[in-house]
């Protein structure tokens, strides 16, 4: 039996703007994502004569098909027939999930469409992440339904942050960072400003929830400073991690 193990990584969104309501229902989106080192490990047992199932050691995790790792391997077994590139990878994923290419992709990459049409973007300069889940859970739907009744302040300038990332300036990143989501969802939840605040205070450049939330990460230049602004969010949050962009 053969053992294979792949990392399954996380993302950021360091901009995030939702554009108009499609004829599908969902909505278009305009991101630039960006792959940190915090991660899970996937463990493939590659045993032919007995099929495939998915194990999982965290308690409460679905087994079945509602898991994404389940669909995941369904399309890939329905639909493979060789080797696959990253970007075939990437058109099935589109069949599961709209983060599903980017986290087949990874990097620095430009999200438009549902999320699924990507454009690689020169690899960011490197930076600390902290990011800090408060113990709330935001509806996705339900903040995509609040901000189709609101007349947004602010949208992200992807135009200046793509030309952040491409001259390697972690001020204009920092100060870039826009996510639409959050003028929808902090009114309600005003502790995600309290840790904005409390890694802003501690050297971050800049901080902002990221995705629909309610993971809140902040940018640093130093593992020193992001290790003291992780240190100060743990005596409030036992879910703080460190990670570096990939």
């Amino acid at each position: 039996m053969t053992t294979l193990t792949e990392g399954a990584f996380a993302k950021i969104n360091l901009t995030l703007d939702v554009l108009d309501r499609r004829e599908d229902g969902y909505h278009d989106i305009r991101s630039i994502l960006q792959t940190v080192a915090l991660r899970d490990d996937i463990e493939l047992l590659l045993d032919t004569g007995t099929g495939w199932r998915i194990e999982c050691e965290t308690a409460g995790i679905p087994l079945d098909e509602t898991n994404l790792a389940w669909r995941a391997a369904r399309v890939f077994f329905d639909t493979f027939g060789g080797e696959l590139s990253v970007y075939a990878l990437c058109e099935l994923g589109a069949q599961i999930g709209s983060d599903v290419p980017f986290c087949v992709l990874c990097g620095t990459a430009l999200a438009e469409g549902r999320g699924e049409r990507l454009t690689k973007l020169p690899d960011a300069p490197e930076m600390f992440t902290v990011i800090c889940k408060p113990d709330v859970c935001f509806s996705t739907p339900a903040l995509y339904a609040k901000l189709d009744d609101v007349a947004l302040a602010k949208r992200p300038d992807t135009r200046a942050m793509r030309a952040a990332l491409e001259k390697g300036d972690l001020e204009a990143i920092g100060a870039g960072l826009c996510n639409v989501f959050e003028q929808v969802a902090i009114p309600d939840h005003l502790e995600l400003n309290y840790i904005k605040s409390i890694m802003m205070s501690y050297g971050a450049y800049g901080a902002q929830m990221t995705g629909s939330g309610s993971a809140v990460y902040g940018l640093f230049d130093s593992f020193e400073y992001a290790a003291v602004a992780c240190t100060m969010l743990k005596d409030n949050y036992p879910q703080v991690f460190i990670a570096k962009t990939v």
